[in-house]
């Protein structure tokens, strides 16, 4: 198998070859070059692209991987890609060939390289057949779980059906908490493809996540809302994303937004106005979503990172899951250096800062 490296992800050679090659994968919708190349031309331009084209013996592309070089302290090191802004990750794969061939001959190829001391593959879920491959090799491969993940069949017929798999409790909480809310406002839930109808509501939605987040979160910057709007667009545009809103006397109140993949409702935003949490709007959004999704005839729904126990009362047959990082390395200190720091020093590290950081906070509060 023939390994071709690009460097310039707006390659326009490239740019043909990973659309064409996602269109017969159907791979997810954050492995296209729409998403990867918007997030990488606001955000990461700063640091190399390595993209791995593999080719069979008729030199037809069947496999695309894609990486960034990053360094930490001085130390080279090759990462899956997107960075920070994917949530799944795989090789965008032919369906004409096996995966594990593919995933062999790009990590060999990678392996070879001593331009860097480790590899690092972040977020790969262990449904993931990358992550059976990985698990199954003789390799030298350390892992880590990141976060765990929640996965749900709604696939009921009605609605009905979906609240009868319930708890009574959790049943009798949604009712509660719909005929409050509907006493008091007149509300309207909107389910919805569209691009224009996400373009409509983008301010909206950042606005709630202010509300509802203050100061706690980092300020996005102009880039990051630009990455956010033209990567979503995208998606909108091949009806690969969804939008959930609830509105109480036309103020949008709770949103959800997804990615459709099939036959899946990818649950990756969601936040509501911390001025109507009485009526449990985020969870509220939740049941409305599960009733458009039926209407429309998607049957599953993966809430994705975040292991909470409202995702799982929601969830009749919950199907758990693992997003794990995989790190590929030597026995030299430098790579050595790199899989400790991954695997444990920088979650260390960051318990420290907090620590820090509080008592820097407790000191101010009290002088």
């Amino acid at each position: 198998m023939k390994i071709e490296i690009y460097s310039d992800i707006n390659s326009y050679a490239l740019k043909e070859i990973w659309q064409d090659l996602e269109k017969k994968s159907c791979c997810f919708p954050q492995s296209r070059w729409s998403w990867c190349s918007v997030w990488w031309n606001n955000l990461g331009s700063r640091k190399e692209v390595r993209i791995y084209v593999a080719y069979d013996e008729n030199d037809v592309v069947v496999a695309l991987a894609p990486f960034i070089i990053d360094t930490l302290f001085g130390i080279k090191c090759l990462r899956s890609m997107p960075e920070n802004y994917g949530d799944y990750f795989d090789f965008v794969i032919s369906p004409s060939i096996m995966p594990d061939i593919c995933y062999a001959a790009v990590l060999s190829e990678i392996l070879k390289s001593r331009d860097f001391s480790a590899v690092l593959l972040f977020n790969v879920n262990t449904r993931c057949k990358l992550s059976e491959f990985i698990e199954s090799s003789e390799k030298s491969v350390l892992s880590k779980t990141l976060v765990k993940t929640i996965s749900m069949d709604i696939n009921t017929g009605t609605y009905d059906g979906y609240l009868q798999s319930l708890s009574k409790n959790r049943r009798g909480y949604i009712r509660k908490k719909q005929r409050a809310l509907e006493s008091e406002f007149k509300i309207e839930s909107v389910f919805s493809k569209s691009e224009d109808v996400y373009l409509s509501v983008f301010d909206e939605t950042f606005e709630i996540q202010k509300l509802r987040w203050g100061t706690t979160r980092p300020r996005r910057s102009h880039e990051y809302m630009q990455a956010v709007r033209d990567s979503n667009s995208e998606l909108f545009r091949d009806s690969l994303m969804a939008f959930l809103g609830i509105r109480a006397n036309g103020r949008l109140i709770s949103y959800r937004l997804g990615f459709i993949h099939e036959n899946c409702f990818y649950d990756w935003n969601t936040s509501y106005d911390p001025g109507f949490e009485k009526f449990s709007p985020g969870a509220l959004s939740i049941a409305y979503l599960v009733e458009k999704l039926i209407d429309e005839g998607v049957h599953k729904i993966d809430f994705m990172a975040g292991y909470y126990d409202y995702k799982l009362s929601y969830s009749p047959d919950p199907r758990i899951y693992e997003n794990k990082l995989y790190v590929l390395c030597g026995s030299s200190l430098k790579a050595r250096f790199v899989a400790w720091y991954f695997l444990y020093g920088r979650d260390k590290a960051k318990q420290v800062y907090s620590r820090i950081r509080d008592y820097r906070l407790v000191k101010w509060i009290r002088s």
